[in-house]
Formats: C-alpha cells, sequence, structure tokens
C-alpha cells in the first residue's frame, strides 16, 4: 500500500520541493492626485506613503480597465507575487508569494480569512471561486504578518474588498460572451442614503473545454448593508455565497498532455458572514468584529498511472472568530492599537482511497477534528517630521502547543527636499499544521505531534514621485530576503509528515509608472532565488523572474483602452507520468482590452487573451488557455 500512496500524498501535500519535495507594486500604487489608503495588516486604513511593509493595491478603475477575467489575471501582475495553476477556470488556483508556498498567503474577503484548513495541499483558498465582478479592490501586504493575524501568513497577505452601495449605480446588468462557450451574467442592487448604502449583488458563469476537456460553472451571491446610528457609531452587516462545480485534471496526473484524459469532478459550497460594529471619537476608535466562514466539498478524484489509486472524499471546514480592537491617540504623533480575538476551527474528512483487494481494497482516511486559538496584539506607531516608526507585537495560545510571540518592525524615512523615501521592515511569523497532515489517519501519513511552521523575514526599499515635464512618475525598488523553517514534509522512509527542512527566498521586486495626460505605462518586475538550504535543490512553481507592462489610454472620458504584456521565466516542476521532464518553459503573454461608454447608461467591453496565440504549460502537461476572447455588454441605472 506504502507503494501506491507515496506520490500522491508526497507530491500532493508535501510543498513546493523538487525530487523530492523539502517544504514546502505595485500596479498598484499609481500616483494619483489623491493619497491611496490601505486597510489590510494595519489596526486603522492609513496612506500607502505611510506604510512599513510592502502594499500594492489595486482599484476598482484599473480592475474595469484591465478586463481582466478572475482575480488571479490581475494578481499575476503583482511584485512578489506568482500563481499556481492548471490554466483552467476549474483547476485548483491559488497564490504564492515571496517565494512561499500557497498555504502561506492568508487570504482574506472583507476581513473574513477563507483559508480551508482541510485541503490536501495545506490551508489554502481556491480563487476559483470568487467572480472579479463582486470585487472592488485588492489589497496585497507581503512579508511576515502573524503580529497582525496570528497562525498562517507566513509569506504575507492578500484581501479582495468586494463592492458597496456607496459608490455604485442604483442598478446594474452584466451579460457576458466568449470562447469556450463562456457565459456570464449579473445584476446588482445598490442603494445610500444620510445613515447609510447597502449592495447586493448575484452572478452565474460557466465555461467548458478552454483546455481540453474541463470546465466550471459557478453562482455567487454577496450581499452588504452599513447603517449608522449617528456620527460616531456604525454597522456593517456582509455576507457571501458561492456554489461552483468544475472537472478539471487531477494534481499530478500529467494533465491532458500526459495523463490518460480521466477528469476529477469536484462540487463546492461557500458561505460566510461578517459583523462589525464601531464607535469613534477624537481621541479614540473602538470596533467589535465578528464573523464565521464555512466550505464543503465533494471531490472524486481518478486514478493516476499505478502510483495513485482512486479517491473520494467529502470534507467540511468552518472558522468562527470574534475580535476586539481599540485605536487610541488616532492622527496624533503617536497612535496605539491594541486588541484581542478569539479563533475556532474544525474539519470533518469522510474519504476512501481504492486499492486492488489484494492491497488491501478500500482504505478510509475519515478524521474529525477541532481546534482553539485565542491571542493579543499592539500596535505603535511613532510619527515624526520625517520619519515614521512601526512596532507590532502579538501573543498566541494555541490550543495543544505552546505559547507563541509574533513580532514585527518597520520604518519610513523622508529625507527633507528628497524625492524619494526609505521604507524597511522586519517580523516572524507561524502556521499551525494543516488538518490533513495533523489528523489524517497513521496509515495516510497523518502525525498528530507536528510543531508550527515558521518564518522570519525582512525587506529595504527606495521609493519615490515626481514629475519631469509634463510625465508623472512613481517608482520603488526593493529588496526581500525571507526564511522558512520547521516545514511540514512528507518522509518517505517513515510514510509520515515531519517537520524538517529550510526554504530561503531572496530577491528583487518593483515597479514604475509613468503618466501623461490620458495615458500611462506601468512595471511590475520580481527577480527571486528560492532553494532548499539543506539539499541546494530549487522548488517547485517559482520562476526566477517574472512581471507585466501595461499601457492604459483614455483619449475620451468615455473611451479606455488597455494592453499588457506579462512574462515569466521557466520553473520547476513534477508529474507522476512524466519521468524524464522537470522544467516548465517560461511564456509571454499580449492581451488588449477597450471599454466604450455609450448613450446613456450602457457600456461594452472587449477583452482579447493571448493575442499571439502562445503555446505554453502553466504545469507539465497542462497547457495554458490559447487565443480567446469576450464581449460583456453592462447598463446601469443611477449615479455612480
Amino acid at each position: 500500500m506504502n507503494g501506491l500512496l507515496l506520490w500522491s500524498w508526497a507530491l500532493l501535500n508535501a510543498g513546493g520541493g523538487v525530487l523530492p519535495p523539502a517544504t514546502v507594486s505595485p500596479s498598484v500604487a499609481p500616483a494619483h492626485e489623491a493619497p491611496v489608503f490601505y486597510a489590510t495588516a494595519t489596526v486603522r486604513e492609513r496612506s500607502l506613503a505611510d506604510a512599513t511593509a510592502a502594499v500594492s493595491v489595486i482599484d476598482r478603475g484599473e480592475i474595469e480597465a484591465s478586463g481582466a477575467a478572475s482575480g488571479l489575471d490581475l494578481l499575476a501582475g503583482v511584485p512578489g507575487v506568482s500563481l499556481v495553476s492548471g490554466g483552467t477556470a476549474g483547476a485548483l488556483s491559488t497564490v504564492q508569494l515571496r517565494g512561499g508556498d500557497p498555504n502561506f498567503t492568508l487570504v482574506l474577503i472583507d476581513g473574513v480569512a477563507v483559508n480551508d484548513g482541510s485541503y490536501q495541499v495545506g490551508e489554502v483558498f481556491d480563487f476559483a471561486g470568487l467572480p472579479l465582478s463582486a470585487v472592488d479592490r485588492i489589497e496585497v501586504v507581503r512579508g511576515p504578518l502573524s503580529a497582525h493575524y496570528g497562525s498562517t501568513g507566513l509569506a504575507g497577505v492578500v484581501q479582495l474588498f468586494t463592492r458597496s452601495g456607496a459608490d455604485a449605480p442604483r442598478f446594474g446588468v452584466d451579460l457576458g460572451l466568449g470562447d469556450a462557450s463562456m457565459r456570464r451574467g449579473a445584476f446588482h442592487l445598490a442603494g445610500a442614503g444620510d445613515r447609510f448604502d447597502t449592495f447586493w449583488h448575484a452572478s452565474y458563469e460557466e465555461e467548458a473545454r478552454r483546455v481540453a476537456a474541463e470546465s466550471r460553472r459557478l453562482g455567487h451571491l454577496q450581499g452588504q448593508l452599513r447603517f449608522a446610528a449617528d456620527d460616531r457609531t456604525s454597522l456593517r452587516l456582509a455576507s457571501r455565497a458561492a456554489d461552483w462545480q468544475s472537472d478539471d485534471y487531477p494534481d499530478a496526473s500529467g494533465g491532458p498532455l500526459f495523463g490518460d484524459g480521466a477528469l476529477r469532478h469536484a462540487e463546492h459550497r461557500e458561505l460566510g458572514a461578517s459583523l462589525r460594529w464601531q464607535r469613534t471619537a477624537a481621541e479614540h476608535e473602538h470596533r467589535f468584529e465578528g464573523s464565521t466562514y464555512r466550505h464543503n466539498l465533494t471531490r472524486d478524484s481518478p486514478a493516476i498511472d499505478f502510483q495513485v489509486p482512486a479517491a473520494e472524499e467529502e470534507t467540511r471546514f468552518e472558522r468562527t472568530h470574534a475580535a476586539w480592537v481599540s485605536d487610541l491617540h488616532p492622527g496624533s504623533r503617536w497612535q496605539l492599537g491594541v486588541g484581542a480575538d478569539v479563533e475556532h476551527d474544525a474539519a470533518e474528512n469522510r474519504s476512501r482511497l481504492f486499492l486492488p483487494p489484494f492491497l488491501g481494497g478500500e482504505v478510509r482516511g475519515d478524521y474529525d477534528r477541532e481546534r482553539t486559538q485565542g491571542g493579543v496584539f499592539s500596535e505603535l506607531l511613532l510619527r515624526f517630521d520625517r520619519l515614521t516608526l512601526e512596532f507590532s507585537a502579538r501573543q498566541d495560545w494555541p490550543e495543544g502547543e505552546d505559547p507563541v510571540r509574533s513580532p514585527r518592525a518597520g520604518l519610513v524615512w523622508q529625507p527633507t527636499a528628497a524625492p524619494w523615501r526609505l521604507r524597511a521592515s522586519w517580523g516572524r511569523a507561524y502556521k499551525l499544521p494543516s488538518y490533513f497532515a495533523l489528523a489524517s489517519p497513521v496509515a495516510l501519513g497523518g502525525n498528530d505531534a507536528l510543531r508550527p511552521e515558521r518564518s522570519e523575514g525582512a525587506d529595504f526599499a527606495l521609493a519615490g514621485e515626481g514629475a519631469l515635464g509634463a510625465v508623472r512618475l512613481a517608482w520603488e525598488l526593493g529588496l526581500f530576503a525571507q526564511r522558512f523553517s520547521d516545514l511540514v514534509d512528507f518522509d518517505f522512509a517513515t510514510f509520515s509528515h515531519v517537520n524538517r527542512g529550510v526554504v530561503e527566498a531572496r530577491g528583487i521586486e518593483g515597479w514604475t509608472q509613468a503618466s501623461v495626460r490620458d495615458l500611462r505605462f506601468q512595471l511590475n518586475l520580481t527577480h527571486q532565488k528560492v532553494e532548499d538550504r539543506q539539499t541546494g535543490a530549487g522548488l517547485r512553481h517559482r520562476p526566477r523572474t517574472a512581471g507585466q507592462v501595461a499601457a492604459t489610454w483614455s483619449p475620451q472620458s468615455r473611451l479606455h483602452l488597455h494592453a499588457d504584456f506579462r512574462f515569466a521565466s521557466s520553473s520547476l516542476d513534477q508529474q507522476i507520468p512524466v519521468v524524464d521532464r522537470f522544467l516548465v518553459d517560461g511564456y509571454r503573454l499580449l492581451g488588449l482590452a477597450a471599454s466604450w461608454q455609450l448613450y446613456g447608461a450602457h457600456r461594452l467591453a472587449l477583452r482579447l487573451d493571448n493575442l499571439t496565440d502562445e503555446r505554453y504549460e502553466t504545469l507539465i502537461g497542462f497547457p495554458g488557455p490559447g487565443r480567446g476572447g469576450r464581449l460583456t455588454w453592462s447598463w446601469s441605472l443611477g449615479p455612480r
């Protein structure tokens, strides 16, 4: 039995290493006239110019101008970000930050953590379940962030903010058609008054055979209500539900090119809700936040050659979180934020692996597990004329573990009369083991004695903005280094998950933007080296160089034209049926988009992807989508 299961659990769950695995800017900070604010990994929303961490913000204007089909298409152009996906709409699609594994990235939707700790690949969020039409803004904060969020966030945080009624039309409809039988429909209702605003969004989308025989169907509901009892007190309620099905090619199967063509079928149901009460005064701000998230997954996976048996699984993951935060002396030279939170999560798994009768037949992988953790945290900001200092610290008490301390420090220095500023930060983070590695039966490699994974990282950057004649310039160039240790890996000798290995990631990331009248150019670039310090081997799914060049032109207020050129160098990979190849070639993808506000409230948007029909792979045997396009008609009623 061990020989048959070895590839399955080692490749799918041990992280991103190779032979065997050992583990494992902003498009984004444009020179707007008004300051750009961010609200992730900080007690209170603040300006990007005041950020000591590496922060990228993608606003609704950029989302619409790009014509992107998914949040992953946008995140691919952010410095420090790389994607892991089978290249299809239905494949598991995750984000890596600065060389970390996908389960080292904490994902939030309106402040609700949506990482699922029951996934076999670790605690991840599948971006395939979130339509971009519901998203108002995306924020990416890179670096260890347990000082703010506790467990998870070893490499950083991605937060998606859904749309609100404050700046949306009262009623809107979007209908889209495209290649690969793509059909998309969405509508929203919005309202706003002196004391409230509300936004409700519903959408459905489907496509099939964009790559071989894969397909996906997604239904999504999202709504929120904000009510202000008076000038100081407000209440916000939000909810989100998604129901989606997909047929894709299993991980490590060699995809449609080298696999046997059998598809994996999955059905997902997600439900999240949150509440936020806030009281503001001149010298302080207090708020209570509560949230709940649930993800149910039913999946049937075919066998992969003779090494991995067919499997059926049903998982349920639930998380409930509550926090109290107080912000003292906001806007003054010193600002102190303190808070406490408690979180409870639980996972239930009912799974079967179908071995041949002479090897034992059906093997159960069932488990039921839950845990509670609580923590206290603080954030101190000291503002001087040209210098901002930030000190953060958190103490957590995870159930069944020793207490964990997570410090962080950062600074921003703006020399007198200089057109540039210096930013630097350092921090430590930890992550509890996933339920799959921790709670699975011993026969499938579960190990109840696993320790938390840890990281330590630092970065340093120079940034500036100004004007060169009629051209407005903004730029940032930085260095980063991060070490991941106590990584949860699969041990071949003992057929068990163990803590071992140290991975180091070092690199350069930067962006620059030039704007002149109605034309804007942008370049984002990341160059990194990620390796196992014990063996010197590189890790899978980490291209050495990646980036994007984009241009947006608005010759009229009603017409916007956009072009982007995305590129990545080769990366390591491994697939079970392919024994003599370990490299995925790089790619270069050209995309074009246009949007035209017609008479009245009608709008047309066109997006063309992979215009040169580049033949490339996202993983070995998993071809990326070829040339394609989609057309969207929108109609809205009321002011925007």
